[in-house]
């Protein structure tokens, strides 16, 4: 299953672009893709790539933050042509979003299909497709099924391993590390709304893992409060640079409707469910081009799918054998609705 799943990232993005159509949408075409090029091309040359040069005056590269300077992926623009590189950088962000979710459904004791369902309702559907223009966000994003699995496996005993063992003990350390290294990973996006989105989607499940497993919660509470400081601390060469440039910028201190001016009008929410009610995309010339005004389309697309509206729908027959964990998911979606 995982296999296929890798396969269908491979399929997803690697056919267009042989076929000369790469799947590179609006911002990622201005701005994401020419900014990992240029950090890619002063990789190259054994420089850092902290500025660029060729506009304005000059202005911070790393500190701008959607160029991700540091991010991993990025260094592959040092070594492949931009098209390879960047499919390379997609085909990544989505395989490792859906082994990662599979393998935290799969721990949920779903079966194979239902989880195999699950994961491809949410990688390759609604918000991580509609929000591929905003690549570091999707980057961020494919992260968080590792960082909540690695807090299930630290919230619980190792199974097969007696309590306080060695083999127990190294089993946590292992996840631990994932838990840092995801963290860390969503941090160098460089994406602040990938940081706000991992830190919502965390603290939510955490509250719900406390509550599940009383007997791991100062285990769990311990791991996470270190974590968090190293997690930070790998990250910390993008998240500082890029502070002081927000600052500085017309996002540094917003006026309330400022910060207020991105909500989604009251009407746009059906969107979550009926993505293309006034429309959509005319690339492919399949739909009439979206008309609701602002704010537009890409800003605002999110579709949930058609298996969660049913699981919602159904609530009231599986309320009573639902788990913290489902709990939790749930708790998402309100918190996600008012936010």
């Amino acid at each position: 299953m995982l296999a296929a799943f890798v396969g269908f990232s491979v399929l997803l993005f690697a056919v267009p672009a042989l076929l000369g159509h790469p799947l590179v949408p609006d911002d990622d075409l201005f701005q994401n893709v020419p900014l990992r090029v240029l950090a890619g091309d002063l990789l190259a040359h054994g420089q850092l790539p902290l500025w660029n040069r060729w506009i304005w005056s000059g202005t911070p590269l790393l500190g701008g933050l959607n160029a991700g300077a540091l991010y991993p992926g990025t260094y592959l623009f040092a070594l492949f042509t931009p098209v390879t590189a960047w499919v390379l950088n997609e085909i990544f962000a989505y395989a490792v979003c859906a082994i990662g979710l599979y393998l935290l459904l799969r721990d949920h004791r779903l079966g194979p299909v239902a989880a195999a369902i699950g994961t491809a309702t949410f990688t390759f559907s609604g918000f991580m497709t509609a929000q591929l223009r905003h690549f570091g966000l999707v980057q961020g994003m494919s992260f968080v099924p590792w960082i909540l699995l690695s807090l299930e496996h630290l919230a619980r005993d190792s199974p097969g391993h007696e309590p306080g063992s060695a083999a127990a003990l190294d089993t946590r350390v292992r996840w631990w590390l994932v838990l840092v290294a995801s963290g860390g990973m969503v941090l160098l996006t460089g994406e602040p709304r990938a940081w706000s989105n991992a830190a919502t989607a965390v603290g939510v499940y955490l509250v719900a893992l406390v509550w599940q497993h009383p007997n791991g919660r100062r285990r769990l509470l311990t791991a996470v409060a270190i974590a968090v400081p190293v997690a930070f601390a790998l990250g910390a060469v993008q998240v500082l640079p890029g502070l002081p440039v927000v600052a500085a910028s017309q996002r540094g201190n917003p006026s309330y409707s400022f910060f207020a001016s991105g909500s989604l009008p009251p009407y746009a929410l059906a969107f979550q469910v009926v993505p293309y009610l006034l429309g959509g995309y005319g690339d492919l010339h399949l739909l009439p081009s979206y008309a609701g005004g602002k704010p537009h389309l890409p800003e605002i697309s999110g579709y949930v799918g058609l298996l969660p509206l049913v699981a919602v729908c159904t609530f009231v027959g599986w309320r009573r054998r639902a788990t913290p964990r489902a709990v939790a998911w749930l708790a998402m979606a309100a918190v996600g609705l008012v936010l």
